[in-house]
Protein backbone atom coordinates (compact mmCIF):
# COMPACT_ATOMS: atom_id res chain seq x y z
CA UNK A 1 0.00 0.00 0.00
CA UNK A 2 2.70 2.19 0.85
CA UNK A 3 4.57 2.10 -2.76
CA UNK A 4 0.79 1.82 -4.00
CA UNK A 5 0.24 5.36 -2.72
CA UNK A 6 4.25 6.58 -3.30
CA UNK A 7 3.75 6.15 -6.75
CA UNK A 8 -0.15 7.76 -7.31
CA UNK A 9 1.35 10.95 -5.45
CA UNK A 10 4.84 10.76 -7.95
CA UNK A 11 2.01 10.30 -10.94
CA UNK A 12 -0.09 12.86 -9.71
CA UNK A 13 3.29 15.35 -9.81
CA UNK A 14 4.46 14.33 -12.88
CA UNK A 15 0.60 15.78 -13.91
CA UNK A 16 0.61 18.98 -12.71
CA UNK A 17 4.18 19.33 -14.24
CA UNK A 18 3.07 18.25 -17.68
CA UNK A 19 -0.57 20.63 -17.46
CA UNK A 20 1.98 23.54 -16.49
CA UNK A 21 3.62 22.81 -19.90
CA UNK A 22 0.97 23.27 -21.70
CA UNK A 23 0.95 26.59 -22.89
CA UNK A 24 4.67 26.18 -23.62
CA UNK A 25 3.56 23.36 -26.41
CA UNK A 26 0.64 25.83 -27.39
CA UNK A 27 3.22 28.45 -27.78
CA UNK A 28 5.72 25.94 -29.49
CA UNK A 29 3.10 24.59 -32.35
CA UNK A 30 1.40 27.98 -33.16
CA UNK A 31 3.41 29.50 -35.28
CA UNK A 32 1.64 31.03 -38.59
CA UNK A 33 4.39 33.55 -40.18
CA UNK A 34 6.98 30.96 -39.13
CA UNK A 35 10.01 30.69 -41.67
CA UNK A 36 11.06 26.95 -42.18
CA UNK A 37 15.07 26.30 -41.57
CA UNK A 38 17.31 24.96 -44.13
CA UNK A 39 18.34 21.60 -44.18
CA UNK A 40 22.43 21.74 -44.06
CA UNK A 41 22.52 18.75 -41.29
CA UNK A 42 24.82 16.00 -42.80
CA UNK A 43 23.33 12.57 -41.91
CA UNK A 44 25.99 9.90 -42.31
CA UNK A 45 24.76 7.05 -44.56
CA UNK A 46 25.76 4.33 -41.84
CA UNK A 47 24.87 4.28 -38.01
CA UNK A 48 25.17 2.47 -34.44
CA UNK A 49 22.32 -0.07 -34.22
CA UNK A 50 21.39 -3.00 -30.88
CA UNK A 51 20.29 -5.68 -33.39
CA UNK A 52 18.86 -8.85 -31.85
CA UNK A 53 20.84 -12.16 -32.89
CA UNK A 54 17.90 -14.40 -34.06
CA UNK A 55 20.03 -17.55 -33.34
CA UNK A 56 21.11 -16.79 -30.07
CA UNK A 57 18.72 -14.08 -29.16
CA UNK A 58 20.94 -12.07 -27.36
CA UNK A 59 21.99 -7.94 -28.20
CA UNK A 60 24.82 -6.55 -30.00
CA UNK A 61 26.21 -3.59 -31.41
CA UNK A 62 26.26 -3.53 -35.11
CA UNK A 63 26.51 -0.88 -38.50
CA UNK A 64 23.41 -0.56 -40.44
CA UNK A 65 22.22 1.88 -42.47
CA UNK A 66 20.49 5.14 -41.91
CA UNK A 67 16.54 4.09 -42.87
CA UNK A 68 15.75 6.25 -45.71
CA UNK A 69 12.54 8.60 -45.77
CA UNK A 70 9.19 7.61 -46.44
CA UNK A 71 5.97 9.82 -47.15
CA UNK A 72 5.41 12.51 -43.99
CA UNK A 73 7.81 11.23 -42.21
CA UNK A 74 10.90 12.88 -40.07
CA UNK A 75 13.94 11.77 -39.17
CA UNK A 76 15.29 11.91 -35.41
CA UNK A 77 19.03 11.88 -34.30
CA UNK A 78 18.23 9.82 -31.47
CA UNK A 79 19.73 11.36 -28.00
CA UNK A 80 17.79 8.64 -25.66
CA UNK A 81 15.39 5.94 -25.75
CA UNK A 82 13.58 3.79 -23.53
CA UNK A 83 12.81 -0.01 -22.68
CA UNK A 84 9.31 -1.71 -22.71
CA UNK A 85 7.76 -4.86 -22.17
CA UNK A 86 7.66 -5.05 -25.84
CA UNK A 87 10.80 -4.32 -26.27
CA UNK A 88 11.90 -7.67 -24.08
CA UNK A 89 9.38 -9.77 -25.95
CA UNK A 90 10.72 -8.51 -29.36
CA UNK A 91 14.04 -9.73 -28.43
CA UNK A 92 13.40 -12.93 -27.41
CA UNK A 93 11.11 -13.57 -30.83
CA UNK A 94 7.33 -12.99 -29.07
CA UNK A 95 6.56 -9.98 -30.52
CA UNK A 96 7.62 -9.43 -33.98
CA UNK A 97 7.28 -5.89 -35.28
CA UNK A 98 4.82 -4.60 -37.65
CA UNK A 99 4.74 -5.58 -41.42
CA UNK A 100 7.75 -2.96 -43.48
CA UNK A 101 8.80 -1.69 -40.34
CA UNK A 102 12.41 -1.99 -38.59
CA UNK A 103 13.68 -5.42 -36.77
CA UNK A 104 15.23 -2.82 -34.74
CA UNK A 105 14.01 -2.84 -30.69
CA UNK A 106 12.64 0.58 -29.59
CA UNK A 107 9.36 1.55 -29.06
CA UNK A 108 9.91 5.61 -27.87
CA UNK A 109 12.71 8.27 -28.19
CA UNK A 110 13.83 11.40 -28.12
CA UNK A 111 16.52 13.77 -29.75
CA UNK A 112 16.26 16.18 -32.63
CA UNK A 113 14.66 16.45 -36.06
CA UNK A 114 17.61 15.88 -38.91
CA UNK A 115 15.31 16.09 -41.95
CA UNK A 116 12.28 15.52 -43.27
CA UNK A 117 10.41 14.41 -46.27
CA UNK A 118 9.33 17.41 -48.90
CA UNK A 119 5.21 15.98 -48.27
CA UNK A 120 5.19 17.14 -44.38
CA UNK A 121 2.48 18.78 -43.33
CA UNK A 122 3.76 19.84 -39.81
CA UNK A 123 7.20 19.45 -39.91
CA UNK A 124 8.97 22.97 -41.24
CA UNK A 125 6.00 25.02 -40.44
CA UNK A 126 6.82 25.67 -36.54
CA UNK A 127 9.90 26.04 -34.41
CA UNK A 128 8.61 22.84 -32.58
CA UNK A 129 9.17 20.51 -35.11
CA UNK A 130 12.06 21.72 -37.35
CA UNK A 131 15.37 21.22 -37.95
CA UNK A 132 17.46 20.90 -34.85
CA UNK A 133 13.80 20.72 -32.49
CA UNK A 134 13.79 18.77 -29.47
CA UNK A 135 10.87 15.93 -30.05
CA UNK A 136 10.00 12.84 -28.53
CA UNK A 137 7.99 9.95 -30.34
CA UNK A 138 6.17 6.94 -30.16
CA UNK A 139 8.22 4.41 -32.89
CA UNK A 140 7.05 1.27 -34.16
CA UNK A 141 10.51 0.07 -33.75
CA UNK A 142 14.19 1.34 -34.51
CA UNK A 143 14.58 3.04 -31.20
CA UNK A 144 17.76 1.19 -30.32
CA UNK A 145 19.64 3.24 -32.76
CA UNK A 146 21.28 5.89 -33.66
CA UNK A 147 19.06 7.34 -36.24
CA UNK A 148 15.10 6.64 -36.51
CA UNK A 149 12.73 7.69 -39.05
CA UNK A 150 8.83 7.94 -38.00
CA UNK A 151 5.31 9.70 -38.79
CA UNK A 152 5.45 13.54 -38.10
CA UNK A 153 2.01 12.53 -36.54
CA UNK A 154 4.27 11.04 -34.06
CA UNK A 155 6.23 13.60 -32.89
CA UNK A 156 6.00 15.66 -29.84
CA UNK A 157 7.58 18.62 -28.85
CA UNK A 158 10.27 18.39 -25.98
CA UNK A 159 9.77 21.35 -23.60
CA UNK A 160 13.07 23.11 -22.69
CA UNK A 161 13.15 22.24 -18.88
CA UNK A 162 12.93 18.64 -19.93
CA UNK A 163 15.78 16.20 -20.43
CA UNK A 164 15.89 13.50 -23.20
CA UNK A 165 16.60 11.14 -20.75
CA UNK A 166 12.99 12.34 -19.08
CA UNK A 167 11.28 12.40 -22.36
CA UNK A 168 12.33 9.75 -23.87
CA UNK A 169 10.39 7.68 -21.03
CA UNK A 170 6.73 9.36 -21.61
CA UNK A 171 5.54 8.58 -25.26
CA UNK A 172 4.89 4.76 -24.59
CA UNK A 173 4.25 4.31 -21.08
CA UNK A 174 3.03 7.54 -19.29
CA UNK A 175 0.70 8.86 -23.11
CA UNK A 176 -0.66 5.24 -22.86
CA UNK A 177 -1.67 5.18 -19.09
CA UNK A 178 -2.94 8.83 -19.31
CA UNK A 179 -5.46 7.57 -22.64
CA UNK A 180 -6.91 4.33 -21.25
CA UNK A 181 -7.58 6.45 -17.87
CA UNK A 182 -8.99 9.61 -19.26
CA UNK A 183 -9.92 9.26 -22.65
CA UNK A 184 -11.42 5.69 -22.65
CA UNK A 185 -12.22 5.40 -18.76
CA UNK A 186 -13.55 8.75 -18.60
CA UNK A 187 -13.89 8.37 -14.70
CA UNK A 188 -16.19 10.31 -12.24
CA UNK A 189 -13.99 12.41 -10.01
CA UNK A 190 -14.52 13.10 -6.04
CA UNK A 191 -12.27 15.28 -4.45
CA UNK A 192 -11.92 15.90 -1.09
CA UNK A 193 -9.21 17.79 1.32
CA UNK A 194 -8.76 17.33 5.42
CA UNK A 195 -9.90 20.83 5.20
CA UNK A 196 -13.45 21.20 4.15
CA UNK A 197 -13.37 25.00 3.53
CA UNK A 198 -10.39 25.09 1.93
CA UNK A 199 -11.83 22.09 -0.75
CA UNK A 200 -14.64 24.25 -1.76
CA UNK A 201 -12.37 27.18 -2.39
CA UNK A 202 -10.50 25.89 -4.63
CA UNK A 203 -13.39 24.16 -6.69
CA UNK A 204 -13.86 27.50 -7.35
CA UNK A 205 -10.50 27.75 -8.83
CA UNK A 206 -9.85 24.09 -10.86
CA UNK A 207 -6.98 25.50 -12.36
CA UNK A 208 -5.52 26.03 -9.05
CA UNK A 209 -3.23 23.14 -9.85
CA UNK A 210 0.08 22.95 -7.59
CA UNK A 211 2.47 20.84 -5.91
CA UNK A 212 0.93 22.62 -2.53
CA UNK A 213 -2.59 21.19 -3.15
CA UNK A 214 -1.68 17.52 -4.54
CA UNK A 215 0.55 17.29 -1.32
CA UNK A 216 -2.66 18.37 0.65
CA UNK A 217 -5.68 16.59 -1.51
CA UNK A 218 -6.12 13.53 -2.57
CA UNK A 219 -8.35 12.09 -5.24
CA UNK A 220 -11.16 9.40 -5.56
CA UNK A 221 -11.83 8.22 -9.10
CA UNK A 222 -15.08 5.48 -9.92
CA UNK A 223 -14.33 3.80 -13.66
CA UNK A 224 -16.54 2.73 -15.66
CA UNK A 225 -16.15 -1.01 -14.41
CA UNK A 226 -17.07 -0.03 -10.99
CA UNK A 227 -13.29 0.33 -9.55
CA UNK A 228 -12.24 3.17 -7.25
CA UNK A 229 -8.84 4.32 -7.54
CA UNK A 230 -7.54 6.71 -4.60
CA UNK A 231 -4.40 8.86 -4.67
CA UNK A 232 -2.99 11.64 -3.63
CA UNK A 233 -3.13 12.37 0.00
CA UNK A 234 -0.19 12.29 2.58
CA UNK A 235 0.59 10.06 5.09
CA UNK A 236 -0.88 11.82 8.28
CA UNK A 237 -4.81 12.10 6.66
CA UNK A 238 -5.23 8.20 5.78
CA UNK A 239 -7.92 7.59 8.42
CA UNK A 240 -9.55 10.73 6.90
CA UNK A 241 -8.93 9.37 2.94
CA UNK A 242 -10.53 5.75 4.14
CA UNK A 243 -13.44 7.58 5.17
CA UNK A 244 -13.70 9.40 2.30
CA UNK A 245 -13.65 6.21 0.31
CA UNK A 246 -15.99 4.39 2.43
CA UNK A 247 -18.54 7.28 1.84
CA UNK A 248 -18.05 6.68 -1.64
CA UNK A 249 -18.79 3.50 -1.92
CA UNK A 250 -22.42 4.10 0.49
CA UNK A 251 -23.44 6.72 -1.56
CA UNK A 252 -22.97 4.69 -5.38
CA UNK A 253 -24.81 1.52 -3.15
CA UNK A 254 -27.44 3.13 -0.71
CA UNK A 255 -27.76 -0.84 0.48
CA UNK A 256 -24.64 -0.70 1.76
CA UNK A 257 -25.07 2.81 3.31
CA UNK A 258 -28.68 1.60 5.22
CA UNK A 259 -26.98 -1.03 6.46
CA UNK A 260 -23.59 1.31 7.73
CA UNK A 261 -23.48 2.65 11.05
CA UNK A 262 -21.26 5.97 12.14
CA UNK A 263 -17.59 5.97 10.84
CA UNK A 264 -15.95 4.70 14.13
CA UNK A 265 -12.26 6.01 12.97
CA UNK A 266 -11.91 9.29 14.94
CA UNK A 267 -12.16 7.04 18.60
CA UNK A 268 -9.97 3.86 17.01
CA UNK A 269 -6.66 4.67 18.51
CA UNK A 270 -3.24 3.52 16.68
CA UNK A 271 -1.87 0.34 18.31
CA UNK A 272 0.74 1.74 21.02
CA UNK A 273 -1.18 4.46 21.68
CA UNK A 274 -3.60 3.46 23.76
CA UNK A 275 -1.50 3.82 27.52
CA UNK A 276 1.68 5.67 25.94
CA UNK A 277 2.53 8.57 27.26
CA UNK A 278 5.63 10.83 27.53
CA UNK A 279 6.76 9.13 31.00
CA UNK A 280 7.05 5.28 28.79
CA UNK A 281 10.62 6.24 28.16
CA UNK A 282 11.71 7.02 31.66
CA UNK A 283 10.35 4.24 33.26
CA UNK A 284 12.20 2.46 30.59
CA UNK A 285 15.34 3.71 31.89
CA UNK A 286 14.69 3.04 35.82
CA UNK A 287 14.28 -0.43 34.60
CA UNK A 288 18.46 -0.61 33.42
CA UNK A 289 17.78 0.17 29.92
CA UNK A 290 19.56 2.61 28.80
CA UNK A 291 18.35 5.81 27.65
CA UNK A 292 19.14 6.18 23.88
CA UNK A 293 17.15 2.33 23.56
CA UNK A 294 14.24 4.06 25.82
CA UNK A 295 13.65 6.52 23.41
CA UNK A 296 14.05 4.18 20.62
CA UNK A 297 11.45 1.75 22.17
CA UNK A 298 9.20 4.23 22.92
CA UNK A 299 9.23 6.60 20.03
CA UNK A 300 8.60 3.62 17.60
CA UNK A 301 6.66 1.17 19.91
CA UNK A 302 4.66 3.43 22.55
CA UNK A 303 2.73 1.38 25.15
CA UNK A 304 3.84 -1.76 23.21
CA UNK A 305 7.75 -0.86 24.44
CA UNK A 306 7.11 -2.17 27.60
CA UNK A 307 6.65 -6.28 26.23
CA UNK A 308 10.35 -5.07 23.76
CA UNK A 309 12.18 -4.04 27.69
CA UNK A 310 10.72 -7.15 29.23
CA UNK A 311 12.32 -9.07 26.50
CA UNK A 312 15.91 -6.87 26.35
CA UNK A 313 16.06 -7.64 30.24
CA UNK A 314 15.59 -10.98 30.25
CA UNK A 315 17.96 -12.24 27.75
CA UNK A 316 18.11 -10.31 24.69
CA UNK A 317 19.23 -7.16 25.60
CA UNK A 318 22.66 -7.34 22.85
CA UNK A 319 22.55 -4.69 20.44
CA UNK A 320 22.22 -5.66 16.01
CA UNK A 321 25.08 -2.97 14.91
CA UNK A 322 27.53 -0.76 16.84
CA UNK A 323 26.11 2.97 16.51
CA UNK A 324 22.59 2.16 16.18
CA UNK A 325 19.70 1.11 19.00
CA UNK A 326 18.40 -1.70 17.41
CA UNK A 327 18.54 -4.96 20.01
CA UNK A 328 17.88 -8.72 19.87
CA UNK A 329 15.02 -8.41 21.85
CA UNK A 330 12.71 -6.09 18.83
CA UNK A 331 14.16 -9.24 16.51
CA UNK A 332 11.72 -11.23 18.72
CA UNK A 333 9.34 -8.67 19.20
CA UNK A 334 8.70 -8.06 15.30
CA UNK A 335 9.00 -11.84 14.87
CA UNK A 336 6.04 -12.64 17.15
CA UNK A 337 3.87 -9.82 17.67
CA UNK A 338 4.47 -7.78 14.62
CA UNK A 339 4.57 -10.87 11.95
CA UNK A 340 8.43 -10.48 10.04
CA UNK A 341 8.61 -13.42 8.28
CA UNK A 342 11.78 -12.42 6.61
CA UNK A 343 15.50 -11.27 7.90
CA UNK A 344 14.47 -8.37 5.02
CA UNK A 345 11.60 -7.78 7.38
CA UNK A 346 13.51 -6.64 10.28
CA UNK A 347 16.65 -5.12 8.43
CA UNK A 348 14.08 -2.91 6.01
CA UNK A 349 10.59 -2.75 7.06
CA UNK A 350 10.63 -2.24 10.92
CA UNK A 351 14.37 -1.44 12.12
CA UNK A 352 15.44 0.65 8.67
CA UNK A 353 18.84 -0.45 9.25
CA UNK A 354 19.88 -1.24 5.63
CA UNK A 355 18.78 2.11 4.33
CA UNK A 356 20.71 3.70 7.07
CA UNK A 357 24.11 1.63 6.89
CA UNK A 358 24.09 -1.16 4.73
CA UNK A 359 27.32 -2.57 6.35
CA UNK A 360 25.81 -2.58 9.69
CA UNK A 361 22.91 -4.74 7.75
CA UNK A 362 25.08 -7.06 6.82
CA UNK A 363 27.08 -7.30 9.89
CA UNK A 364 23.92 -7.90 12.05
CA UNK A 365 22.03 -10.36 9.09
CA UNK A 366 23.88 -13.57 10.85
CA UNK A 367 22.60 -12.79 14.44
CA UNK A 368 18.91 -11.86 12.97
CA UNK A 369 18.80 -15.09 10.94
CA UNK A 370 19.49 -16.82 14.31
CA UNK A 371 17.07 -15.30 15.96
CA UNK A 372 14.11 -15.25 13.36
CA UNK A 373 14.53 -18.61 13.19
CA UNK A 374 14.51 -19.87 16.55
CA UNK A 375 10.97 -18.05 16.75
CA UNK A 376 10.07 -19.76 13.14
CA UNK A 377 11.61 -22.81 13.76
CA UNK A 378 13.35 -22.68 10.16
CA UNK A 379 15.58 -25.43 9.24
CA UNK A 380 19.44 -25.25 7.71
CA UNK A 381 18.13 -25.13 4.28
CA UNK A 382 15.69 -22.34 4.82
CA UNK A 383 18.04 -20.38 6.71
CA UNK A 384 20.83 -20.50 3.52
CA UNK A 385 17.62 -19.22 1.45
CA UNK A 386 16.71 -16.26 3.82
CA UNK A 387 20.56 -15.17 4.00
CA UNK A 388 21.30 -15.58 0.15
CA UNK A 389 17.61 -13.43 -0.46
CA UNK A 390 18.88 -11.06 1.90
CA UNK A 391 22.34 -10.06 0.56
CA UNK A 392 20.70 -9.99 -2.62
CA UNK A 393 18.25 -7.40 -0.83
CA UNK A 394 21.26 -5.13 0.59
CA UNK A 395 23.23 -5.18 -2.90
CA UNK A 396 20.65 -2.76 -4.47
CA UNK A 397 21.39 0.18 -1.65
CA UNK A 398 23.89 0.43 -4.04
CA UNK A 399 26.90 1.82 -1.55
CA UNK A 400 30.01 0.98 -1.06
CA UNK A 401 31.11 -0.14 2.79
CA UNK A 402 34.78 0.14 2.87
CA UNK A 403 36.84 0.61 5.98
CA UNK A 404 33.54 -0.24 8.17
CA UNK A 405 32.54 -3.21 10.89
CA UNK A 406 36.43 -4.01 11.12
CA UNK A 407 36.15 -6.19 7.66
CA UNK A 408 39.03 -4.54 6.19
CA UNK A 409 40.17 -8.30 6.46
CA UNK A 410 38.55 -11.31 6.11
CA UNK A 411 40.03 -13.80 8.79
CA UNK A 412 39.46 -16.95 9.00
CA UNK A 413 37.85 -17.20 12.42
CA UNK A 414 35.29 -14.22 11.29
CA UNK A 415 34.41 -16.47 8.25
CA UNK A 416 33.80 -19.39 10.74
CA UNK A 417 31.71 -17.02 12.91
CA UNK A 418 29.34 -15.84 10.27
CA UNK A 419 28.46 -19.16 9.11
CA UNK A 420 28.23 -20.73 12.38
CA UNK A 421 25.18 -17.86 14.06
CA UNK A 422 23.72 -17.97 10.49
CA UNK A 423 23.21 -21.95 10.87
CA UNK A 424 23.01 -21.84 14.19
CA UNK A 425 25.42 -24.92 14.65
CA UNK A 426 29.09 -26.24 13.92
CA UNK A 427 30.53 -25.35 10.76
CA UNK A 428 32.94 -26.85 8.41
CA UNK A 429 36.65 -27.58 8.64
CA UNK A 430 38.89 -24.66 8.97
CA UNK A 431 40.52 -26.05 5.53
CA UNK A 432 37.49 -26.27 3.46
CA UNK A 433 36.60 -22.41 4.85
CA UNK A 434 40.01 -21.64 3.75
CA UNK A 435 39.69 -23.16 0.76
CA UNK A 436 36.72 -21.01 -0.44
CA UNK A 437 37.77 -17.90 0.54
CA UNK A 438 41.41 -18.80 -1.91
CA UNK A 439 39.05 -20.22 -4.59
CA UNK A 440 36.46 -17.28 -4.46
CA UNK A 441 39.33 -14.87 -4.24
CA UNK A 442 41.01 -16.75 -7.78
CA UNK A 443 37.30 -16.05 -9.19
CA UNK A 444 36.91 -12.86 -8.01
CA UNK A 445 40.25 -11.42 -9.34
CA UNK A 446 39.40 -12.65 -12.69
CA UNK A 447 36.67 -9.78 -13.15
CA UNK A 448 37.94 -6.84 -10.98
CA UNK A 449 38.80 -4.31 -13.39
CA UNK A 450 41.31 -1.63 -12.00
CA UNK A 451 39.20 1.52 -12.21
CA UNK A 452 41.93 3.74 -9.94
CA UNK A 453 44.90 5.74 -12.17
CA UNK A 454 48.24 5.88 -11.24
CA UNK A 455 47.77 9.26 -9.15
CA UNK A 456 44.91 7.69 -6.69
CA UNK A 457 46.86 4.80 -6.42
CA UNK A 458 50.42 7.33 -5.51
CA UNK A 459 47.35 9.18 -3.34
CA UNK A 460 46.37 6.25 -1.38
CA UNK A 461 50.24 5.21 -0.92
CA UNK A 462 50.58 8.53 1.04
CA UNK A 463 47.48 8.27 3.09
CA UNK A 464 49.13 4.38 4.55
CA UNK A 465 52.08 6.06 4.54
CA UNK A 466 51.54 9.25 6.79
CA UNK A 467 49.44 6.40 8.61
CA UNK A 468 52.24 4.11 9.31
CA UNK A 469 55.01 6.38 9.81
CA UNK A 470 55.84 9.62 11.61
CA UNK A 471 56.08 12.40 10.27
CA UNK A 472 57.16 15.61 10.38
CA UNK A 473 54.85 18.33 8.19
CA UNK A 474 58.11 20.54 7.68
CA UNK A 475 60.57 17.42 6.85
CA UNK A 476 60.99 16.27 2.95
CA UNK A 477 61.40 12.88 3.11
CA UNK A 478 62.17 10.37 -0.42
CA UNK A 479 60.87 7.02 0.02
CA UNK A 480 63.18 4.70 -1.59
CA UNK A 481 62.17 1.96 -3.89
CA UNK A 482 62.16 -0.60 -1.20
CA UNK A 483 59.40 1.48 0.79
CA UNK A 484 57.40 2.58 -1.87
CA UNK A 485 57.03 -1.43 -3.13
CA UNK A 486 56.07 -2.30 0.69
CA UNK A 487 53.44 0.29 0.54
CA UNK A 488 52.10 -1.17 -2.72
CA UNK A 489 52.24 -4.36 -1.98
CA UNK A 490 50.10 -3.13 1.43
CA UNK A 491 47.86 -1.19 -0.98
CA UNK A 492 47.08 -4.15 -2.81
CA UNK A 493 46.43 -5.98 0.23
CA UNK A 494 43.75 -3.80 1.54
CA UNK A 495 42.26 -3.40 -2.23
CA UNK A 496 41.61 -6.91 -2.19
CA UNK A 497 40.42 -7.44 0.91
CA UNK A 498 37.66 -4.69 0.62
CA UNK A 499 36.93 -5.87 -2.88
CA UNK A 500 36.43 -9.34 -1.37
CA UNK A 501 33.62 -8.27 1.03
CA UNK A 502 31.95 -6.30 -1.59
CA UNK A 503 32.23 -8.13 -4.84
CA UNK A 504 30.49 -11.03 -6.09
CA UNK A 505 31.32 -13.89 -8.46
CA UNK A 506 28.97 -15.02 -11.64
CA UNK A 507 27.03 -18.23 -10.81
CA UNK A 508 28.78 -20.16 -13.60
CA UNK A 509 31.97 -19.50 -11.25
CA UNK A 510 30.31 -20.70 -8.54
CA UNK A 511 29.17 -24.09 -10.11
CA UNK A 512 33.07 -24.09 -11.06
CA UNK A 513 33.88 -23.42 -7.58
CA UNK A 514 31.44 -26.21 -6.30
CA UNK A 515 32.67 -29.03 -8.65
CA UNK A 516 36.32 -28.05 -7.08
CA UNK A 517 34.67 -28.27 -3.68
CA UNK A 518 32.81 -31.41 -4.00
CA UNK A 519 36.14 -33.05 -5.75
CA UNK A 520 38.39 -32.30 -2.93
CA UNK A 521 36.11 -32.78 0.20
CA UNK A 522 33.76 -35.46 -1.32
CA UNK A 523 30.39 -33.84 -1.41
CA UNK A 524 28.66 -33.06 -4.61
CA UNK A 525 25.50 -31.87 -2.82
CA UNK A 526 27.21 -28.67 -2.48
CA UNK A 527 26.24 -27.88 -6.08
CA UNK A 528 22.64 -28.32 -4.97
CA UNK A 529 23.16 -26.35 -1.77
CA UNK A 530 24.76 -22.98 -3.92
CA UNK A 531 22.14 -23.40 -6.68
CA UNK A 532 18.82 -23.48 -5.71
CA UNK A 533 18.30 -20.41 -4.34
CA UNK A 534 18.53 -19.68 -8.13
CA UNK A 535 20.95 -16.24 -8.13
CA UNK A 536 23.07 -15.00 -10.56
CA UNK A 537 25.82 -13.20 -8.32
CA UNK A 538 27.00 -14.75 -5.07
CA UNK A 539 29.58 -13.51 -2.45
CA UNK A 540 31.56 -15.22 -0.10
CA UNK A 541 29.92 -15.15 2.49
CA UNK A 542 26.61 -16.74 0.91
CA UNK A 543 29.04 -19.49 -0.61
CA UNK A 544 30.84 -20.33 3.25
CA UNK A 545 27.11 -20.41 4.59
CA UNK A 546 25.99 -22.81 1.35
CA UNK A 547 28.88 -25.28 1.93
CA UNK A 548 28.80 -25.12 5.67
CA UNK A 549 25.03 -26.03 5.66
CA UNK A 550 25.51 -29.03 2.90
CA UNK A 551 28.31 -29.98 5.21
CA UNK A 552 26.19 -30.20 8.29
CA UNK A 553 22.91 -31.43 6.66
CA UNK A 554 23.31 -33.30 3.66
CA UNK A 555 19.52 -34.37 3.05
CA UNK A 556 18.28 -31.28 3.11
CA UNK A 557 19.83 -30.56 -0.38
CA UNK A 558 18.77 -33.52 -1.76
CA UNK A 559 17.32 -32.84 -5.49
CA UNK A 560 14.33 -33.84 -4.34
CA UNK A 561 13.77 -32.53 -1.42
CA UNK A 562 11.31 -29.55 -1.32
CA UNK A 563 10.16 -27.02 1.88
Amino acid sequence: MQFLIKGLLFYLLFMSSLIATIDKLIEMTDDSNYKSLEKNVKVPKEMQAIIVNPDTKKLGLQTVDVPKLRAQEVLIKIEASAVNRADLLQASGKYPPPKGESTIIGLECSGTIVDYSDDCVIAGKSKAFDIGSKVMALLPGGGYSQYVNVLESHLIPVPEDISFEIAAAIPEAFLTAFQLLFWYGKPEKFSYSDNKQESKQNDDNDNDIDTKNISRHHLIELSNSGLLTICGGKWTTYRQMAQDVLDVICDINPEIGRRSTECVTKIVKLIGSASWTHSVSAILERHQIPKHISSHLSSNYGDKSFIVGNLYLSKWNKLLAGGYPYTEAEVIYCSEYEMSLTPIDILSRRTRLAQLNKAAAEYALPKVIKLMGNVHGWNVRQRVAHYHDTMEFLRTMHVKDRHKWGRSRHTLDYSRRVVETVLNGPSMTDEAIQFVIDRFWDYHSQNVIDDNNDDDDIDDIDDIQDDEMDIDDDEDIDIDHDHRKRLTKTLKKHKQSRQLFEGCISRSQCLSLAKEFSEIFGDDRVIDALMFTGQQQLGLYEILVSCAACASHRQLFESNYYY
